[in-house]
């Protein structure tokens, strides 16, 4: 047990005293939905109405 615990100590403490590595942040690419197939967002139950028929509800 001894021997375990000395060396996860030594392995974290040259972790720690190593440089952190470079990491590039993660970028989302976008896309075109197209134009808006709504007239106006502003009505929720239009929309739905809309999108899956009167009995939305």
């Amino acid at each position: 047990m001894k021997r375990i615990l000395n060396e996860a100590l030594r392995r974290g403490l040259a972790q720690m005293s190593s440089p952190e590595p470079t990491r590039t942040p993660y970028r989302t690419p976008s896309t075109s939905l197209g134009r808006c197939l709504v007239g106006s967002l502003d009505d929720t139950a239009e929309v739905l109405a809309g999108a899956e028929g009167e009995d939305f509800r």
